[in-house]
């Protein structure tokens, strides 16, 4: 997950207060949730359930170690992430995933996920329609005057937090114990 330190706080706000500057803000985020292979120092990501519209290009990354930093190139892309394990879970850690009725949705793949590793989690839920092919969630939002269709385009979620003693805190979308 990808957001920008620029972005306004919208905690508090609903889509329909929301202006078009702010549909725009939240559309230049970037996440996703899906599987990893991994083969000679490359990692291919796929992407089940993506904040940005499908690229044509795949997400392909070189990987190597810094000290205790994972880096990552882009092999396709020019880019270069810096992960740094904030737990390793100690061995406990759980992965769900929700699929869609196959024979309702036939080219759909994850309806939802949830990564849980020590006392962090991650949360993915996927819109309820396709995005139309385009370079990036803000020129979708571009191509449509039409509020609902912001609406439906932004109504991607993707959270992550932390779990203590039975409560579930969210670091991306307020702390809100649910």
């Amino acid at each position: 997950m990808r957001i920008s330190p620029k972005r306004p706080n919208l905690r508090q706000a609903n889509f329909s207060t929301l202006t078009q500057s702010d549909f725009i803000s939240l559309s230049k985020q970037q996440g996703f949730s899906g599987v990893a292979e991994f083969e000679e120092g490359y990692c291919r990501w796929i992407r089940y359930i993506d904040y940005q519209p499908p690229q044509a290009t795949e997400d392909i990354g070189l990987l190597h170690w810094e000290d205790d930093i994972l880096i990552e190139e882009g092999v396709d892309q020019s880019y270069r992430d810096e992960w740094q394990k904030i737990d390793d879970g100690d061995g406990d850690y759980t992965a769900l995933i929700l699929t869609y009725n196959r024979e309702t949705y036939p080219t759909a793949n994850w309806k939802a996920s949830l990564v849980i590793a020590g006392n962090y989690f991650i949360y993915t839920e996927n819109r309820a329609i396709a995005l139309p092919l385009a370079a990036s969630l803000t020129d979708c939002l571009k191509s449509s005057t039409d509020l609902q269709k912001h609406i439906d385009y932004l109504s991607c979620e993707i959270s992550f937090g932390l779990c203590c003693s039975g409560r579930w805190l969210s670091c991306t979308s307020g702390d809100k114990q649910t």
